[in-house]
């Protein structure tokens, strides 16, 4: 694993894009103040590892940049798996509180991904490498109550990705 760094324009976007797939970033953040960035904990695969650094500023101007970084090491990580609720619809953006469990995530592997598998409140894992769209996943209200044998009840839940 690396860090990739770089530097743009002060309180800017930025987006991180593997190997020309503009459509979903594997990591997203800002620039701080004097245009500095870091995305920490990239994964690399043996060989060329091409990387696209999307920019957008607060004007909705957007730029980006490209580099190659290549490595003889072997790929020893296992796939980092970010998810989130697509609609927080609670008192905050970021309570974990909604109407809607629909899920999104990232699924960042130098290498392809060939099982895809969650368990919900600890039931036994269940494939869902089909919801797999490039690096990207959505389980909506359907999967996940497909998950739950029946209609998700409501209160907290777990969701383990592997």
């Amino acid at each position: 694993m690396i860090t990739l760094v770089g530097t743009t324009d002060g309180d800017t976007a930025v987006a991180l894009f593997r190997d020309g797939d503009l459509a979903t970033p594997i990591m997203a953040g800002s620039s701080d103040g004097a245009g500095d960035f870091a995305f920490p904990m990239v994964v690399l695969a043996t060989g060329a590892n091409a990387f696209t650094v999307v920019t957008t500023d607060l004007a909705g101007n957007t730029g980006s940049g490209g580099r190659t970084v290549t490595t003889t090491a072997a790929d020893t990580m296992a796939p980092i798996v970010t998810a989130r609720l697509a609609n927080d619809t609670g008192r905050s953006a970021t309570d974990r509180i909604t109407n809607d469990p629909t899920i999104t995530g990232v699924v960042d592997d130098v290498s392809p991904i060939t099982s895809f598998v969650v368990s919900l409140d600890g039931a036994p894992f269940a494939d869902v490498s089909a919801f797999l769209s490039g690096s990207g996943f959505t389980l909506t209200t359907a999967d996940l109550d497909s998950l739950a044998g029946g209609s998700l009840a409501q209160g907290l839940h777990r969701i383990q990705f592997v």
